[in-house]
């Protein structure tokens, strides 16, 4: 893998650490879908970890209810400082809400849409300032 990716792709992971077993970490990623559990980033575009949902050093197991898969990033930021599960984030992304104008350009009016990921859409504004002139919605988004 290294000799794809190169040396660098690597050097976030930390060296001091119990391993993962990789049929465990293949589990966890298969879960995720490839994706941090977090931010939405691929495996292709940026390394994944096996993260510790409840901190080894706040008394968490190592059982595979207790990881999830997050980007070295979104890692790194949550540290050991708290419990966050983001294992159910994608499904916040997929609520919608009947009469949301937003949650309707996306399902009913996807010929506005010119691009999109799994956490946001582009359209261009119906009322353009500028030439080009784009709106960028997340996914889910505040009501209000």
């Amino acid at each position: 893998e290294e000799s794809k990716r190169g040396e660098s792709f690597w050097k976030h992971r930390a060296t001091d650490r119990e391993a993962i077993s990789g049929s465990i970490r293949y589990e966890v990623l298969k879960r995720a879908k490839g994706r941090c559990e977090c931010c939405g980033v691929s495996i292709e575009d940026r390394p994944i970890d096996v993260d510790h949902i409840v901190p080894r050093s706040k008394t968490g197991d190592n059982d595979i209810t207790n990881y999830q898969a997050l980007c070295w990033l979104c890692n790194t930021n949550k540290g050991n400082r708290d419990r966050t599960d983001f294992r159910q984030l994608e499904g916040f992304y997929a609520e919608r809400v009947d009469g949301c104008l937003f949650c309707d350009l996306q399902t009913k009016d996807r010929g506005r849409i010119v691009e999109e990921n799994t956490l946001a859409y582009a359209i261009r504004d119906g009322f353009p300032v500028t030439q080009y002139h784009t709106l960028i919605i997340p996914g889910n988004h505040p009501i209000g």
